[in-house]
């Protein structure tokens, strides 16, 4: 375990008050808006109360969208993180600041958007481009946390531990058992995405998910006791290849898939760049892969119970903050996608659920919220003072009353030779393609939560358009590139 000091059983620091019961005390300026129309958030009664020093483990799945039981899926079979949701808060409505993995994670790791970055694609350096920028395993470990990166945590794993995020970092891969098994690839020819699928020989443990969880919890097992710690855990699964050992693929026999609806429509109403080319996928062939990716996400969420039954064993739950998020979303059908990187929210939408001690459990926030503000909240919730200003605001007001008055999402991405802006609310999404001269879209996602009519170019939306264009020109002028 590299530097760590192994022990026996680790020493508890003394349970302190609540994390709710210290946010009064903790809260940073944060201003809200019922929808559309931001509205400041009260004030919240000052108290000189501290917030604890708690632990943080932080785990990230890889390409997960909502496709997991807490959230509804009827398919899925998440037990563990659904768990995990019950005894803690889930955000229904979260979304990534850009459907890509290095924008994303930059983003939240950060606080910044991808526009204040200047990271918006998979093959940027967030260090090249803000070299003095504190992330948030730096802004940790500057105040005496133990910090640990296990595998992908920052898209260029193991993370970024030569410019001070972490004092230990590990990756792995599978073991030539693990590669081995029954599979396809079903990528078609052309600029497609790669559509792969193995139902693994061997263990969990021949897979690199279930090594980052070994590796995980020998960290839980081997740190420093005399520190709080902030653990990273970049969980790879679901992303492509949808792999996982047999077994999770036996969970979900081929007859019982239910693949995304198809609408004969629902391209022809969009501007062009708003859906890369369509995947010439049979239903059979689309149900063999939403099999494997319902496979793959159900070994990824096992390996996030071994995590979970760690802090259990050792006895370090009620003083752990846990935060299991998705860094994009993804098209498993939907628009005959199999890809992410659109502003349709099956590529936006992700899951976030914060659980810990004062967290009440089981409650639910229908507010839209930004992962970029997962930093303030982190800091928050630590009594950590922000080194440096942030984008993304603290989600604290809402773990104290989930449905606070709250400002709209914002999510940004370039495919198909243009750039995308988009405003989203708890009843619109409105985007422009190129400050609009490339088409726009408006979606009422109360009626139409699948988005599959475009109302931006009829009349009988104008109101509502003219507010969402003023809410998007307040995040991007008319002038953005």
């Amino acid at each position: 375990m590299g530097t760590e000091t192994a022990v026996n059983r680790p020493r508890l620091r003394p349970h302190v008050v609540g994390i709710v019961g210290a946010l009064t005390g903790t809260l940073l300026s944060c201003q809200g808006s019922v929808e559309p129309t931001p509205t400041p958030v009260p004030s919240a009664t000052p108290t000189p109360t501290p917030a604890p020093r708690w632990n943080v483990v932080l785990l990230i799945s890889d390409d997960m969208n909502i496709s997991l039981g807490c959230y509804g899926d009827a398919q899925a079979r998440t037990p563990r993180i659904d768990a995990l949701a019950a005894r803690g808060q889930r955000f229904n409505r979260a979304y990534c600041a850009y459907p890509l993995c290095n924008p994303s994670r930059s983003s939240f790791l950060t606080g910044l958007y991808p526009d204040s970055i200047g990271d918006q694609s998979d093959g940027s350096s967030l260090r090249a481009l803000r070299p003095g920028v504190v992330s948030l395993p730096q802004l940790f470990r500057r105040n005496g946390y133990y910090t640990a990166g296990i595998s992908k945590v920052f898209h260029d794993a193991p993370g970024m531990d030569n410019t001070g995020e972490w004092e230990y970092s590990a990756d792995y891969s599978n073991t030539p058992l693990g590669d081995k098994g029954q599979g396809r690839d079903l990528t078609p020819a052309g600029p497609f995405v790669p559509c792969r699928w193995l139902a693994a020989d061997g263990t969990d443990d021949d897979q690199r998910d279930g090594q980052v969880a070994r590796g995980a919890i020998a960290v839980l097992e081997h740190r420093p006791i005399d520190r709080p710690f902030f653990i990273g855990v970049g969980f790879n699964k679901p992303h492509e290849p949808y792999a996982a050992p047999r077994a999770y693929f036996d969970q979900f026999p081929p007859a019982g898939i239910r693949i995304r609806p198809k609408y004969a429509h629902d391209r022809d109403n969009v501007p062009r760049p708003a859906l890369s080319e369509p995947y010439p996928f049979t239903d059979d062939e689309a149900r063999e892969l939403l099999r494997a990716y319902y496979a793959s996400a159900s070994f990824m969420d096992g390996q996030v119970g071994r995590v979970l039954d760690a802090l259990d064993r050792l006895g370090l739950t009620s003083t752990t903050i846990v935060v299991f998020l998705g860094d994009n979303g993804l098209h498993l059908g939907e628009f005959e996608l199999w890809s992410k990187g659109s502003l349709f929210d099956v590529s936006t939408h992700v899951p976030l659920i914060i659980a810990g001690p004062g967290i009440s459990g089981g409650r639910v926030s229908q507010r839209t919220v930004e992962l970029a503000g997962l930093y303030a909240t982190l800091a928050n919730l630590c009594g950590l003072p922000l080194a440096n200003p942030v984008d993304g605001a603290s989600l604290t007001p809402l773990l104290v009353d989930p449905q606070a008055s709250w400002t709209p999402a914002y999510v940004q991405t370039r495919q198909v030779g243009a750039t995308g802006h988009s405003v989203v609310t708890e009843q619109w999404r409105y985007t422009e393609w190129d400050n609009g001269t490339k088409g726009t879209e408006l979606y009422d996602r109360e009626r139409d939560p699948g988005e599959h009519a475009n109302l931006a170019s009829g009349t009988t939306q104008a109101a509502a358009i003219a507010q969402l264009r003023a809410l998007l020109r307040q995040r991007w002028p008319a002038t953005s590139p």
